[in-house]
């Protein structure tokens, strides 16, 4: 039991003060500002956050870097709705992504989830430990999807292997 305390205190430990990168793609001045005042009061961790307001620039800062999340807006300039959440998919696939909609594009957001987002949170209703928890959870679900990937194929060459 002791060590199992110990072991936790340990993963308490490194998850304090992680930096967590995010690519956030919203045109939106008043979105933008609200999520950024919203991870300002997150202490457990810090955050990198790249702003760009158009999918493309998006696009060309995941080509160069290296992000663990996309906080992504549906409607944008020069892309909307499923579109961003695809083009986004096809040029990074391992990064999880946020949708963040608006009440009126409920049912987009759930499509998206349905092309690959890990979660949608609604403008207007998002708080400091609801856009946290989020983050989390899409992080490790991508990261035990990309695990659950690599086993069934490691599966699948040892049956291949057996039949031949």
């Amino acid at each position: 039991m002791h060590l199992q305390k110990n072991n936790q205190l340990d993963i308490a430990r490194q998850s304090y003060w992680l930096t967590i990168k995010i690519l956030f793609i919203e045109d939106n001045p008043a979105d933008a500002l609200l999520v950024k005042k919203l991870l300002g009061k997150i202490t457990t961790e810090k955050f990198d956050l790249v702003e760009t307001e158009l999918i493309e620039e998006g696009l060309n800062y995941l080509k160069k870097g290296d992000f663990d999340l996309v906080l992504l807006d549906l409607s944008l300039p020069d892309s909307w709705g499923l579109n961003s959440v695809k083009e986004v998919k096809q040029i990074a696939p391992k990064i999880p992504i946020i949708v963040l909609t608006g009440i009126e594009e409920r049912v987009n957001a759930l499509a998206a989830l349905r092309e690959g987002a890990q979660d949608y949170l609604i403008k207007g209703s998002i708080s400091a430990d609801l856009l946290v928890k989020s983050i989390h959870y899409a992080i490790e679900r991508q990261q035990n999807a990309e695990k659950l990937r690599r086993s069934e194929a490691r599966y699948r060459g040892v049956v291949e292997d057996q039949t031949e």
